[in-house]
């Protein structure tokens, strides 16, 4: 049996984790067992410290839990310990980048990190792979190889939902207060739309939402993007929830006109910044039917006039989502399958 030990601080990727493996064993009769474990490790983790984290904490305690493979989600830097000491054990490791893989190296250079982590990517023990392009073309650009040349998207749990529950039950759109903040641009909206938009707004300094079920009450989720991928996406796209997101051009107005418009990679250099954009899971050309794109806070508008007067098309939208996300989860559970077999053994 694969026992597989995963390493990480975020709920979303451990999720998204535990989801591959309950595939894997129902649709491809895996024997395999995962054990996810938060850890105590800082953003940053030095040389010096990556081996007192090795030596102290985990070389006999992985000794004695048995474990043949290590995956490491959320923050890379959480790996440093096992690559940097990959001689002193014989685990196999899966290095997920879900973020930029040197997260938490901010205002220096550690090329020791950088020449490590090249490094271990060509070791025969050792795979990368990326959850969106932008990561992974990033990561590829300090030397890092990847086991595909494209990503691994997530998996997430597919909502079974009855018909007559498809149907929202308002005519509101829900927004969380996450990224930009809604101060700076609902009174743009309402400026622009003749305030016809109703919103309810969760999050931060607001109320909280239910669950994914809640979200579905409404006509659809108002997003402005502020990283390339985020977990919750996916998510809410496994509950058929509709997203409506600034088309790429209106984005890109907002972003370079704006000082409030929040972008993860908007300090960047020009050339980072508008390959993050150009690769951001938001604007990839396959996952466009998942979106209602607008391209002004009047289109916006129009948009949610049209789903909130013809209810048979956005019920024909989740459906299609359904449909949709079932075969992207196909498709990406045959790339874990052939890691399990062809790099793990399985």
């Amino acid at each position: 049996m694969n026992k597989t030990l995963h390493i990480t601080n975020h709920s979303g990727t451990t999720k998204n984790l535990e989801n591959v493996f309950q595939y894997l064993q129902r649709d491809y009769n895996l024997t395999i067992e995962l054990i996810s474990k938060k850890c105590n490790f800082p953003l940053y983790i030095s040389k010096s410290h990556a081996d007192h984290i090795w030596y102290q904490e985990y070389k006999q305690r992985l000794l004695a839990e048995d474990c043949t493979t290590l995956v490491f989600t959320d923050t890379c830097m959480y790996a440093r310990p096992f690559l940097q000491n990959i001689d002193d054990h014989a685990l196999k490791i899966i290095v997920y980048i879900t973020n930029r893989f040197d997260w938490g190296i901010w205002g220096f250079t550690d090329k020791e990190f950088l020449d490590l982590y090249a490094k271990s990517s060509l070791h025969d023990r050792v795979i990368f792979i990326a959850d969106n392009r932008y990561d992974q073309a990033y990561a590829s650009a300090h030397n890092i190889k990847f086991y595909y040349n494209d990503i691994v998207r997530l998996t997430p749990e597919i909502a079974e939902i009855a018909e007559n529950k498809i149907k929202p039950k308002t005519d509101k759109m829900f927004v969380y207060n996450r990224g930009s903040k809604v101060a700076d641009y609902v009174p743009l909206i309402k400026n622009d739309s003749l305030a016809n938009v109703e919103l309810d707004i969760f999050g931060e300094n607001y109320k909280r939402y239910r669950n994914q079920a809640h979200i579905c009450e409404y006509i659809g989720y108002l997003h402005l993007p502020y990283q390339t991928n985020i977990q919750s996406l996916w998510e809410n796209l496994g509950y058929g929830i509709v997203y409506f997101i600034p088309s790429q051009k209106f984005f890109n107005e907002l972003l370079f006109t704006t000082e409030w418009y929040y972008w993860e990679e908007k300090s960047r250099p020009y050339d980072l910044l508008k390959a993050s954009i150009s690769l951001a899971e938001w604007y990839q050309a396959e996952n466009a039917d998942y979106f209602v794109y607008f391209n002004s806070w009047a289109d916006l508008q129009e948009k949610i006039d049209f789903y909130r007067e013809n209810t048979e098309e956005l019920i024909a939208k989740k459906k299609f989502i359904f449909t949709k996300i079932k075969n992207s989860n196909t498709e990406n559970l045959k790339k874990w399958h052939n890691i399990f077999t062809d790099f793990l053994g399985c």
